[in-house]
């Protein structure tokens, strides 16, 4: 499972309580998929692609007020991940019983460490300036 870190903020609440959200809704989807149910699996994804979504939308519309100018290249990216989770979703309805090291759990955990870690990290500087 995976726990919120301080080193995980990009020191906008509003966006540290979505990936705080993100995390709780990876960790849903790991024991569904742990668990083997196929509807639970297929449901928490849904709930996870949703919140993921609404996520983006509102970071892309935080970069969009604060001029941030990669805002059109973090798109693209956004988009990317919703269909690699999208893909995630897909294998692990025919993959049930995954472990917690199995490649789609790595995937879940991978996907969220680069978005935040790596991706976010990008605009701190442009974010921080108008909404801290």
């Amino acid at each position: 499972m995976i726990e919120w870190k301080d080193s995980f903020s990009v020191g906008i609440d509003v966006i540290d309580d979505d990936h705080k959200v993100l995390i709780g809704l990876i960790n849903d989807t790991l024991t569904a998929s742990q668990a083997g149910n196929l509807n639970d699996i297929n449901s928490v994804f849904r709930k996870l692609e949703g919140y993921t979504s609404f996520h983006f939308n509102r970071e892309e519309g935080m970069m969009l007020k604060c001029g941030y100018e990669n805002l059109e290249e973090h798109k693209v990216y956004h988009e990317k991940l919703i269909e690699d989770l999208d893909e995630c979703r897909i294998s692990a309805m025919m993959s049930v019983n995954l472990t917690e090291d199995s490649e789609i759990c790595m995937f879940l955990k991978n996907w969220l460490f680069q978005h935040i870690l790596k991706e976010d990290m990008q605009y701190v500087t442009s974010m921080q300036e108008h909404f801290s």
